[in-house]
């Protein structure tokens, strides 16, 4: 075995784990909050998809000794893609939104902005900046504007 396709076999474990550490935390902020769910729009939806099937795709390519130059640039292009990828989802609830991979409470969240698909916010004090967030911004801004209605 090459240790080019032992490289690629260890990527594909590091995309899986990544997914896993994502779950994981998004299941913990579910245990603190039981109204969050996830809610996406069309461009998210399509990222959403795209990055998924690409992901399966090197998951299911077999590690044959012709390709293992491609399958290597291949597998560290998606670890980063899949890296960004889960960091930018938002999702958030009555009590608590889950955003840069950890769930805070609404309460710690300050002037909170979103323009040109940049999402700047403050929690307790500390800036933060989030561009082309994955989730439904417009539902995630009437969340945290107080102005709940539902749509439809």
């Amino acid at each position: 075995m090459n240790m080019s396709v032992i490289v690629v076999i260890i990527a594909k474990l590091v995309i899986a784990v990544l997914y896993g550490f994502e779950f994981m935390r998004y299941n913990r902020a579910k245990r603190l909050d039981n109204t969050i769910k996830v809610k996406f729009d069309i461009r998210s939806w399509i990222e959403v998809i795209v990055v998924g099937g690409l992901n399966i795709g090197l998951m299911v390519y077999p590690n044959v000794e012709q390709n293992v130059v491609f399958l290597t640039f291949y597998a560290f292009v998606m670890l980063a893609v899949t890296f960004f990828h889960t960091r930018r989802l938002v999702v958030i609830g009555k009590k608590v939104i889950f955003i840069l991979e950890h769930s805070f409470k609404l309460t710690d969240l300050s002037r909170v902005t979103y323009e040109k698909g940049v999402m700047k916010f403050l929690i307790k004090g500390q800036a933060f900046k989030l561009r082309l967030p994955l989730g439904d911004m417009e539902y995630v801004m009437q969340r945290l504007s107080g102005k709940y209605y539902k749509k439809g």
